[in-house]
């Protein structure tokens, strides 16, 4: 049994195999427990009992990684959902499936899509100062990794502070995005992406 799960959910998963819900936490336990091989047939499972479901398949992408099997990122993780944050969170998991898996222009363009949505998400900007700053673009990837920052801090000392760091961080943030989104339009054309894929 696995730490900080209760016993009984495998059990559940046992009697009630054709519940997606309880297949998805069952395969989601796996996973993070390292247990991919294990895990695929449960996320599989939840994934065709599931509809628009970002979080079951963006698990069921990185077991699919895991275990060395392609990953078809529009098959596991639906459509983009409508909602400004819950569309941010899909653009950050797709960002992170493409990163994963060598598609460096592709997770640059997704990080920068979940930024414009939620200007707010610190790992967004902190993965695409990561990559930014693998492609040489050292400003640019310095602006986003201050946000991140930013953003950590201001979680982390609560609504007093985080006005002022709002405040602060709102030329900077506009800053970077512009930055990002030509950093984009010049990736389609730099050879050190490719050195990169």
């Amino acid at each position: 049994m696995f730490r900080g799960l209760p016993p009984e959910l495998e059990q559940f998963v046992a009697r009630t195999p054709e519940d997606p819900f309880l297949r998805r936490a069952w395969g989601m336990a796996l996973l993070y427990q390292g247990e991919a091989s294990r895990a695929w047939p449960h996320l599989e499972a939840a994934a065709q009992g599931l509809v628009n479901d970002p979080i079951g398949g963006f698990a069921l992408a990185e077991c699919r990684i895991m275990n060395g099997a392609p990953v078809q990122i529009e098959n596991v993780l639906g459509s983009q959902p409508e909602l400004p944050d819950e569309a941010a969170q899909w653009w950050l998991f797709r960002g992170r499936i493409e990163e994963t898996t060598g598609q460096t222009e592709r997770a640059v363009d997704s990080f920068a899509r979940a930024i414009a949505l939620q200007p707010e998400g610190r790992e967004a900007h902190f993965r695409l100062g990561q990559i930014l700053k693998r492609l040489g673009y050292a400003g640019a990837a310095q602006s986003h990794l201050a946000l991140a920052g930013q953003i950590e801090q201001k979680t982390e000392s609560g609504p007093a502070r985080a006005s002022t760091a709002a405040r602060l961080g709102t030329t900077q943030r506009c800053s970077a995005i512009r930055a990002s989104r030509a950093i984009v339009r010049r990736c389609r054309n730099d050879p050190r992406v490719a050195r990169l894929v």
